[in-house]
Parts: structure tokens; sequence; C-alpha cells
């Protein structure tokens, strides 16, 4: 003889006659355990597109490609023509100039054998002056390296945000630098090593790059060749599949039944017969409402192994526990 169970407005589990009924039953829904937008930077024209929703990529895989607008490629330019290094380069060099003359006249009057007054007097102007050019000189240069600094992280910036450039933490966590599995399968493309110079003629182009390993989950209606998007327009979205996070509501009575860590088996409808091994990763300490008169549930999520990528987001099912 079977009897069908129902826990918390959960139906569906059927025990066999003497079995224990189980702990607690809920009604969840699996999500990405991670998911990530990616978004069109500059006003564009798509020029390629490289991935179909469900493929997997690899951070730094190019998902799309894209042609700056004629404005915003300008202004990109204009950017990188305010920095005012060469003014400062400039005014550097005439600065050594004056230390240089201001040091030749310190020796002449060095060679000067008539103690005078007046050439004590000029010496000691000499000296304040040198010492004025002295401390310009080091303010000057304290600003050019400022200058270049701002300039070379303003280049990084836009090199990124154009897909020009994949940083990753190295092992020591400081410098930066370009995946090694990239720069195999991506041999000519323009993936730059930190520090090389940025190329002009790149502002014109970009390509939107995977933000980390997953499958795309879902593109644009309107992602095509020629297909024109604004700034910060989604694009295309990322996702991992495995784990997935499943969510659930808990009654405030149920708590005690359930901590961290305790295993529980999901099923679905959509895959009869088949039950996935998950366990309960958080509860949120809020209520899912304020409300006196409301009745008291707490969201808890769960992880769920999905290794043949079978569940997918928004997949329904109940978490058992026995």
């Amino acid at each position: 003889m079977l009897l069908s169970v129902l826990f918390g407005g959960a139906a569906g589990i059927v025990l066999a006659e003497g079995a224990s009924a189980p702990k607690l039953v809920l009604t969840g829904k699996a999500f990405c355990s991670l998911k990530r937008q990616v978004k069109i930077p500059f006003h564009g024209v798509i020029t390629s597109v490289e991935v179909n929703t469900g493929q997997f990529v690899r951070r730094g895989e190019v998902l799309a490609r894209y042609r700056l607008g004629a404005l915003e490629e300008q202004q990109l330019r204009r950017r990188f023509a305010n920095f005012q290094l060469p003014e400062m380069e400039i005014r550097l060099l005439e600065i050594e100039k004056n230390i240089f003359s201001a040091q030749e006249k310190l020796i002449e009057l060095k060679q000067l054998k008539l103690l005078d007054l007046v050439a004590s007097l000029g010496k000691e102007q000499i000296d304040r002056e040198f010492k004025l050019l002295k401390r310009q000189r080091e303010v000057l240069r304290e600003r050019i390296n400022r200058e270049k600094d701002l300039a070379g992280r303003e280049r990084q910036l836009v090199r990124e945000q154009l897909g020009q450039l994949v940083l990753a933490p190295s092992g020591n966590g400081s410098q930066p630098e370009i995946p090694k599995e990239l720069v195999t399968k991506y041999p000519n493309s323009n993936l730059k090593k930190q520090g090389a110079i940025f190329q002009s003629d790149d502002l014109g182009r970009g390509a939107l790059l995977a933000p980390v390993d997953g499958y795309v989950v879902s593109t644009h209606p309107e992602l095509r060749v020629d297909a024109e998007f604004q700034a910060g327009v989604s694009v295309v979205q990322v996702g991992v599949m495995d784990p997935m996070l499943v969510r659930a509501h808990i009654f405030e009575m149920d708590l005690k039944h359930i901590s961290p860590g305790d295993p529980l088996e999901f099923s679905s409808k959509s895959f009869p017969g088949r039950k996935f091994e998950a366990r309960l990763n958080s509860i949120s300490w809020l209520p899912l409402s304020g409300n006196i008169g409301d009745p008291t549930y707490f969201e808890a999520e769960f992880l769920l192994p999905n290794p043949d990528i079978i569940l997918r987001e928004g997949s329904r099912g109940l978490l058992v526990l026995h």
C-alpha cells in the first residue's frame, strides 16, 4: 500500500507503508550559482557573434565583436590626448637647462679671488636660485610620474573595456597577466601583455569577453551582425551551472529540523525517478515579510551538483530531508 504525504504545501512524496516520514519537505527552484551580465561598454555596431545559447565558454573567450561609433572613438582619442605629459617634459628640460647654467655661474664665482661684497651677494643669489630650481625639478618629476601612472591606468581600463586585454591575478596576487590558455587559443588576437604600448588604431573596435567560466544562458533578442546597441546594454549572460543554487522558503517552526551542511534529496517532475543530492548552504536571518499579520518564512539556499548540466535555471522540484 502506498501513502501520499503532504508537508508544508509540498505534494508528491510517496512513501511505502511503514516507512518513516521525512523531517522536512520543501518546494525549491534552481538558479545558476553565479550569473554575470556582459554589457557593451560603448555605443557600437555588432560585427560578429561568436557563441550560441547553451554553449560553454572560458573566462576571456570572445562572445561577440563590435565597431565603435565615430563619436565614441573620437572621444576615446581625446581622452588620451588630454594628458599633459609632453608639456611637462618640455618644462623639465628647461629647468634642467637652468640648473646647468646656475652650476656654471657658481663655478665661476668660486674661481674669483676677489672676495668683495658684490661677488658674495652674487653667490648667495645664485645659491637661492639653484635650490629653487632643484625643488621645482623634484616637484615636476613627481607630477610627471603621477601623470604617467594615471595615463597607464586609463589606457589599461580602456583596453579591458574594449576586450583587448584580459587580466587575471598572478601567483603573488600583484602583477596581472594574460591566461596562458587564451594566448594559445588566440595567438593572433589583440591580447597584449601588461605594459605593452597601446595602439590608437585599436580604439575603433572592441570585443565582448566572457567574465567567468560558464554557459551562455541568454543573449539579447536583437543580438546579430549589424545590430546597434547603446552603451550599457546587457548583450549576453554567462552563468555557472555546476553547482546550481536551489532556493526555498522555510517556515519558522521548521528551522529546528535543519542546519547548514545537512544533505537533502532534490527531485523534479521533469526527471522522474532521478534524485539529486543537495546540501543546505545558508539560511537568511531576515524573514521574507516584515508584516505582523504574515506568516514568517525564511529564504534558504542549497548547493546542488549538476555535472551533466541536466538542470537549468528555473527547474522546480522537491527538497526532502530524511
